[in-house]
């Protein structure tokens, strides 16, 4: 995740109060595509730093993961009780909209793949064997 690697860097680098009000500061924080790729726990804890205080000063964050709520102690390297206290403070006053089905990435694919198959092209593995829809997020 690119944010937990920019803070990461500059808390190497002796800037990381100025990289955390890059990040606090915005009205409107937007992190996508939390939980791809693993944090190291340094980044989880920088990560949580940064949610704790826009929790804290009222700040807005729009949050995009393929992960499920109970999968996120992985996001935050296997720490369970920081990946609780993230979510209590991203949950408490959010809207979550879970989004099922197949990426758009992966409609498109399948569009050009059928274009592909009806000229005689190859037929693609991901095309005929999507991965399965996303399980529904239990609400509270």
């Amino acid at each position: 995740m690119e944010a937990a690697r920019k803070l990461a860097l500059a808390l190497a680098e002796n800037r990381l109060h100025r990289e955390l009000k890059n990040f606090t500061r915005p009205k409107l924080l937007i992190l996508d595509e939390v939980g791809y790729l693993a944090l190291e726990p340094t980044q989880a804890a920088l990560l949580f730093q940064v949610i704790a205080q826009r929790y804290d000063t009222g700040g807005s964050v729009v949050l995009t993961s393929n992960k499920p709520f109970a999968e996120w102690a992985h996001v935050f390297a296997g720490d369970a009780v920081m990946a609780g206290a993230a979510l209590d403070r991203l949950l408490h006053k959010a809207t979550v909209v879970n989004i099922r089905g197949d990426s758009y990435r992966l409609r498109e694919r399948r569009r050009a793949g059928a274009k592909c198959d009806s000229l005689g092209g190859a037929t693609d593995p991901l095309l005929t064997n999507p991965a399965p829809a996303a399980k529904p997020q239990p609400k509270d």
